[in-house]
């Protein structure tokens, strides 16, 4: 994130941590709808589709979803890459809990973090010394390749906000410069010959949408602009 955005007061804790609660509740919702009959998805919108009999029925069961209908999950084929599309959804699922607490405990995961639900602890950790040294490197493994899927997908997200936010910028100061642009010829228009309120807010129109006719108009003294200005309304330019 620091890389990303230098100047940035977003951290680790609460702030990513928090985003992440949030995401894990909408991803083992919106996996949870899909399991479901009924549900349906459309990748163009990154919507739910659902119609309103199954809707009803299905919040009663999961308050989360409330707020979900309607609402756009550009990032859930992100999360079901992070956490998993086909996880139970149960209270001991195995989803995105293994990278969550691995991040909140600095990479210490518990031994029940990656153990399946319903299987026999007692009998893995009677096993041989061979078969935990085997468990514990998978264990290993499967904690490396959640991590870096989760800053694979953390990198991308902050190189798409950088994106969103650059465009966002570009498209205030086109804003702000067409705006001071509508000022200036209208001031300009003012001192050059006698035309009607219509006839400046047609001219005003004229040149802000072509930038280049406005950019010539501002290089010529004032009797080649008045000049200009004649022969827009006469229809001759």
């Amino acid at each position: 994130m620091m890389t990303v955005f230098s100047r940035t007061d977003i951290r680790a804790g609460p702030h990513i941590h928090s985003k992440i609660h949030v995401w894990k509740k909408n991803h083992v919702s919106l996996v949870s709808m899909m399991l479901r009959s009924g549900f349906g998805w459309n990748d163009s919108t990154t919507m739910i589709v659902v119609e309103d009999s199954v809707w009803d029925n299905y919040v009663k069961i999961d308050p989360n979803a409330r707020t979900m209908r309607f609402k756009s999950f550009p990032f859930y084929p992100s999360w079901c890459d992070i956490f998993g599309k086909d996880k139970a959804t149960g209270e001991h699922a195995q989803d995105c809990q293994d990278v969550v607490e691995s991040l909140l405990n600095n990479g210490n995961v518990g031994v029940d973090d990656y153990v399946p639900s319903g299987f026999d602890t007692n009998f893995q950790l009677q096993g041989s010394a061979m078969k935990s040294a085997s468990t514990s490197k998978k264990r290993k493994s499967t904690e490396t390749s959640n991590d870096d899927k989760f800053f694979d997908m953390m990198h991308s997200f902050c190189n798409r906000t950088k994106s969103y936010l650059g465009e966002i910028a570009k498209r205030i100061g086109y804003e702000y410069d067409t705006s001071e642009a509508r000022k200036a010829v209208y001031d300009a228009l003012g001192g050059l010959i006698k035309l009607t309120m219509s006839q400046k807010i047609w001219v005003v129109k004229q040149l802000v949408n072509n930038g280049k006719d406005m950019d010539l108009f501002f290089s010529l003294p004032n009797d080649a602009r008045a000049e200009m200005v004649r022969m827009m309304l006469s229809g001759a330019f």
